[in-house]
């Protein structure tokens, strides 16, 4: 004898087949979804090896900054050019003791410094063959030696040789790209004329900042046409989309709050090693 099942059986499994129904379409929405995903990130890391592979091809690869940092030694320059060294991994504001040495001659100069909120600091010689003047550095092996208060040290080796021919190159841009309050960066624009006379013009968010309100150095632009500078960002300065109008050329970087990172007590800020 055959039992026949009850109308609310048969809804109940009509129900349960519909939830699997709906539950295989969510699965196989998701699935296709992933796989949707996942063939955009291919296709955007293949474009960038691509683009790399052709700038490399094209002898265009990333150009490094234009001065020397950890690692970036031994550069040789010519009279008239700047020789900076980026320093970086001090404590913050740290004091600072900087040297300059020749190897013929010992030292040449010695100053006090103090390191930016991260550590920070832009040390700068424009080199000179002329005797009678104060900035005179002498031909052959020279370097910065950075020296901090708790004892550690950083030594930034160059050289200047008399009958060098610099290339002019064709760059610009920051260092550090991205920033935060208290610290310094330093910038560059190529293809200038020697005499040309340095102007640099700051502006945040679209507004230009007041001359006077950013502390600026610039050095004087050498036989490569090349103008080097450093600003401070301070504490005080506004976060956003910092623009440099370095004479003809637009530097653009960001300038970050770093509030989760760097604690402001009585003043004088510190880092937060907390996890």
């Amino acid at each position: 004898m055959l039992l026949r099942a009850s109308p609310i059986h048969n809804r109940r499994l009509q129900r349960i087949a519909l939830a699997l129904i709906g539950l295989g379409v969510l699965i196989l929405a998701a699935a296709i979804a992933l796989g949707c995903w996942r063939n955009v990130q291919a296709a955007r890391a293949q474009e960038d090896y691509l683009q790399r592979v052709f700038l490399a091809v094209q002898g265009k690869p990333e150009q490094p900054p234009p001065f020397l940092t950890a690692g970036r030694q031994g550069m040789v320059y010519a009279p008239g050019q700047t020789a900076l060294a980026f320093v970086e991994g001090f404590l913050p504001h740290e004091p600072l003791f900087v040297r300059l040495y020749s190897r013929t001659q010992g030292l040449l100069d010695a100053y006090q410094a103090r390191a930016d909120v991260r550590g920070q600091f832009a040390a700068a010689r424009t080199l000179n063959l002329d005797k009678d003047s104060e900035i005179y550095t002498p031909p052959g092996g020279l370097w910065f030696q950075v020296e901090a208060l708790s004892g550690s040290e950083q030594v930034f080796r160059f050289r200047l040789e008399s009958d060098h021919q610099p290339e002019a190159a064709v760059t610009k841009g920051v260092y550090p790209p991205v920033t935060s309050p208290g610290t310094v960066v330093a910038f560059w624009c190529s293809r200038l004329l020697p005499d040309e006379v340095p102007s640099v013009i700051v502006a945040v968010d679209g507004q230009a900042l007041r001359p006077g309100r950013i502390q600026i150095e610039t050095y004087p632009i050498g036989p490569d046409g090349l103008l080097l500078g450093t600003l401070v960002v301070s504490l005080d300065d506004p976060t956003g989309e910092w623009r440099v109008f370095a004479n003809h050329c637009q530097l653009d970087f960001p300038v970050r709050s770093t509030l989760d990172a760097v604690t402001v007590e009585q003043g004088v800020p510190h880092v937060d090693h907390t996890p």
